[in-house]
């Protein structure tokens, strides 16, 4: 099949970029010709050229171009409509990441009802209304639907209509669906696609070795969450056990801290990947750096900076997307939240990393990647039999 997938490819965001690049080779790897609809929110970029310094916007765009097969850029719906006109398109994915999220307050275009992620446009036009599609591993991280009006569950019960099949990749995105969703409409769990990532045919022709020549572990975070005394006692840590202490920036850029390497920017998501691999170790912020390092039996310790304090104090913690990973993994341990970091001495941030259950890890990644292969193939099976 031609499949047009739609998420968030383009942004300056590395577990973003890798997440596409995983459903494209796996799609690959299964005999189907994706091509990923390349659509850019305006004010989204706007957003990112604002927080990200200009030297890193390299290391995304030019990521994309290499490794993503891409359509025409488009900015409308009507251009999603042309495109998808243009390349024959014959079913479309819609994931994975935060495309279900919904903010109802916020100034983007991205995270309001209805936006281009819920396929309300493929109605409008004989051609793109006969795709059938799919969400993949979808998250709505961030989206307190109990506040939802009756007026949206009854717009959104409608557009999720649009989907031939559900996974989605968090209990909490469960939740609001089971919440909205007034039908015997079944949901899927399914696991963020860089969980596989490992596994694809494209990885075994590039060159993943190590980057540095002595053995490392990692730090990436923001310097206001840890002092340059916190660092320097790691890094005594690490020397006592042969080890050195490299940062590895975030798009935003480095902490400003002296470690004993730095990566340089500009970075692309597959050598930020693999800096991770490679590694004895990681310890920083950021949801998709946890993936890669559990997918990949890597030790880490992670700062958890998308808990809500209020819900924390009340012990529900489930719009936390690291919460969500740590808890079905068995590594809540190595979840430190934001109001914690300042309780962490980096004794015992090696200590978890000493301490972590590799034979534990290597079990969960295994059945993970079991539940999303199988999952994906019968959402495969869902389009095929769909398909005009």
């Amino acid at each position: 099949m031609r499949i047009g997938i739609l998420t968030y490819h383009w942004v300056y965001n590395f577990g973003a970029n890798l997440q596409v690049l995983a459903t494209c080779e796996l799609l690959k790897d299964k005999g189907h010709d994706p091509i990923v609809l390349n659509f850019v929110h305006e004010d989204l970029e706007e957003f990112y050229h604002k927080r990200i310094p200009k030297e890193q916007w390299v290391g995304h765009t030019e990521f994309i171009k290499r490794h993503l097969p891409l359509t025409a850029i488009c900015h409308t719906e009507e251009e999603l409509i042309s495109v998808c006109k243009e390349e024959k398109i014959e079913a479309i994915i819609v994931g994975s990441d935060a495309v279900l999220m919904i903010n109802l307050n916020a100034g983007l275009s991205d995270t309001k009802y209805p936006n281009p992620f819920w396929l309300n446009w493929k109605r409008s036009d004989k051609y793109t209304n006969n795709i059938p599609a799919a969400l993949l591993s979808a998250s709505s991280m961030g989206s307190y639907y109990f506040k939802f009006n009756s007026v949206l569950k009854q717009n959104m019960n409608k557009s999720f209509k649009n989907f031939s099949h559900i996974s989605v990749r968090d209990k909490w995105t469960s939740w609001m669906l089971r919440y909205i969703i007034r039908t015997k409409q079944k949901v899927h769990m399914s696991p963020d696609p860089v969980s596989v990532l490992s596994k694809v045919k494209k990885l075994e022709q590039l060159d993943l070795s190590s980057p540095y020549p002595s053995k490392y572990i990692l730090f990436s975070s923001r310097s206001k969450l840890i002092t340059q005394e916190w660092v320097d006692a790691l890094k005594k840590i690490a020397y006592q056990n042969g080890l050195k202490v490299g940062e590895l920036p975030m798009p935003e850029g480095s902490s400003g801290l002296d470690f004993d390497f730095k990566v340089d920017m500009p970075l692309d998501a597959l050598e930020w990947y693999r800096y991770i691999i490679n590694s004895d170790g990681y310890i920083g912020e950021r949801f998709h750096a946890s993936v890669v390092s559990l997918y990949n039996n890597i030790p880490f310790v992670i700062f958890d900076t998308y808990a809500n304090r209020k819900l924390q104090l009340l012990r529900f913690e489930f719009p936390s997307k690291i919460y969500d990973l740590c808890r079905r993994s068995g590594f809540l341990k190595n979840r430190i939240t934001s109001h914690e970091i300042d309780r962490l001495t980096p004794q015992k941030a090696f200590q978890l990393l000493e301490t972590f259950d590799k034979q534990r890890c290597e079990e969960f990644t295994e059945n993970e990647q079991n539940i999303f292969s199988g999952n994906l193939d019968i959402l495969l099976d869902k389009l095929e039999g769909n398909k005009i």
